[in-house]
């Protein structure tokens, strides 16, 4: 079992628990002691988000490697997400919503994005997949976007709530949501 802390990533297997954390004199270890999400990729390696980027822990000989990104850099990193086609989703508190194809190439979409690329907002909360296979994307403050997959665009539903501000959705029927405000 992994699991993030303010000190850390730990693996527990059943009878010990090996802490994983930051370290200035060397630069395989995470970027920042702050974790704020984990999440696994289709080859079994983890996707840190930290308050410092994405470090990748790969399981099979627990190496770690900062992703140098542009876009992601030494932000701060809120939510990892693998979609049904094992796109890495990746929301930043500055920067928007980074998509990484199983290539590795990254889009990033954000405020400052073109036509295609345009996110109404900077500080994504969350990331989530629904039932149907739908990216939707929890903005601070602008409420949520849903991911049109055939033009590459987030359309943004309407507001809710006084500060508009969804932070996690979960489904619990075919198109019924239930949105943390």
């Amino acid at each position: 079992m992994w699991f993030g802390s303010k000190d850390g990533l730990s693996r527990f297997d059943g009878y010990q628990i090996k802490v994983f954390r930051s370290s200035s004199l060397n630069p395989n270890r995470l970027t920042s002691n702050g974790i704020q999400c984990i999440a696994e990729d289709n080859r079994n390696r983890l996707w840190v988000g930290t308050l410092e980027g994405v470090n990748i822990l790969d399981k099979r000989n627990y190496t770690i490697k900062h992703w140098d990104n542009v876009y992601t850099g030494k932000e701060q990193v809120n939510y990892i997400l693998r979609d049904n086609e094992n796109n890495m989703w990746v929301a930043t508190s500055d920067n928007g919503l980074v998509r990484v194809s199983p290539n590795g190439q990254s889009v990033c979409y954000n405020t400052r994005g073109t036509s295609g690329n345009y996110l109404p907002g900077n500080f994504v909360r969350a990331v989530y997949q629904d039932s149907r296979g739908r990216i939707w994307a929890l903005i601070q403050n602008n409420g949520i976007a849903l991911y049109n997959k055939q033009t590459h665009s987030f359309r943004l539903m309407p507001s809710m709530g006084g500060s508009n501000n969804a932070f996690r959705m979960i489904e619990d029927g075919p198109d019924h949501f239930l949105v943390c405000t």
